[in-house]
């Protein structure tokens, strides 16, 4: 990038995956910097429309609408949190979601009576239950992060919140991954009681909802 201040093809390509969780202004300042040539080619076209529509979901933004069929089959829409902050979760079998998985449960804890709305996303229950029964009982199975699988993956099975599978008959499920251009774990959304976005990222995001959270329904100033 040092060597190619108006950009170059390559470096161009390489951004264009990532604009799914680079903050808007960041994504911006790339983009002028690229020279003429390279905003008209079709790569630049591209990063400009991907731009554009991650613009729709940075934070101030009106959170899209959306309808999940959960694991209780019970029909869930936006509509109905209005009033409550609500925290997309999506979660799995990965390093990320197994390091921080008790955090968000004990957060949906502190706050689930106060105001606070979470909806897990993940894709399938039944194969991490399938993992954790074939874990042994007696023995610890470290993994990174954690001193032992099994008691994770038991409190991922036990999660207190609405749930909704993506592996499913339900093609709106699927379809919450492509509004909220979700692609990974573990990936947070946090969406006000008003419908605006104020989170929306990778981990960082789930500890910037945590500061917004405690200063708002737990009276703590963030840090």
């Amino acid at each position: 990038e040092a060597a190619n201040p108006h950009g170059s093809l390559y470096l161009l390509i390489d951004r264009i995956p990532k604009l799914s969780y680079t903050p808007a202004k960041e994504a911006h300042k790339f983009y002028k910097t690229l020279s003429e040539g390279l905003k008209t080619s079709y790569f630049g076209q591209m990063y400009a429309d991907c731009m554009a529509r991650m613009e729709q979901l940075a934070e101030g933004k009106p959170a899209p609408d959306f309808t999940l069929a959960t694991t209780e089959d019970r029909t869930v829409a936006k509509a109905d949190f209005k009033g409550r902050y609500l925290l997309l979760y999506h979660w799995g079998l990965c390093p990320g979601s197994i390091h921080i998985d008790r955090q968000v449960s004990d957060l949906f804890e502190k706050y689930k009576d106060k105001g606070l709305q979470v909806v897990g996303l993940t894709e399938s229950i039944a194969d991490i239950r399938s993992v954790y029964e074939s874990l042994p009982a007696g023995k610890k199975t470290p993994s990174p992060g954690v001193d032992d699988m099994r008691p994770v993956l038991a409190g991922m099975l036990e999660h207190g919140w609405i749930e909704a599978e993506l592996e499913t008959g339900h093609p709106e499920n699927r379809q919450i991954m492509e509004t909220y251009a979700i692609e990974g774990w573990p990936f947070f959304v946090l969406i006000d009681p008003d419908g605006t976005i104020l989170a929306r990222n990778y981990t960082n995001a789930f500890y910037q909802a945590k500061k917004i959270l405690d200063k708002e329904l737990g009276g703590t100033a963030a840090e």
